[in-house]
This record gives structure tokens, sequence and C-alpha cells, in this order.
């Protein structure tokens, strides 16, 4: 998921603490959603920090584009290969 809202607050302990939000988390953030509970989410931020944002200001992520394929074989002349050596 990823945050929608230009900033959403971010509560370690939970949403009822007592001294406000730990940090702010900005548009576009990524965050995992461990658990979705009734108006708050329980998410671990890229770092590995746990706490709760709000439900309304998560949306999901769209998807990662594909990797790109690296060669990480020699075949027999020496030269990169997508394909392994194939002999007829």
């Amino acid at each position: 998921m990823i945050v929608s809202d230009e900033k959403a607050p971010f509560f370690s302990k939970g949403p009822a603490q007592a001294k406000g939000p730990d940090a702010m988390l900005a548009n576009g953030d990524e965050v995992e959603v461990l658990r979705k509970e009734f108006g708050f989410s329980f998410v671990q931020l890229e770092g590995g920090q746990t706490g709760y944002v709000a439900n309304d200001a998560l949306v999901t992520a769209p998807p990662r584009p594909p990797e790109e394929v690296v060669p990480s074989e020699i075949n027999s002349e020496g030269n990169p290969s997508l394909l392994p050596d194939f002999r007829y």
C-alpha cells in the first residue's frame, strides 16, 4: 500500500496514544499492511518500524515494473548469454 494523503500521521503505539503522532508519512510512501483494523491499519515501514496509519490515507500500490534481466552466466564461447549453452 502507499500513502495517498499529502501527510498521514503515523502512531507507533496506537491511534489513541496521548502524545500524538510519532511521525508524518508523505504522499507516495510505501507501507506493508500487517493487519487491517477498524479505522486504522497496523503497518510496517520500509525501515522495519511498525505502527498505525488511518485506512483512509492508504491506497493499493501500483504494480512494480518487471526487473530487467541481466545475463548471469557465461556460455562456452565466453560471452554472456540469457539462454543456456545449447548444442545440437
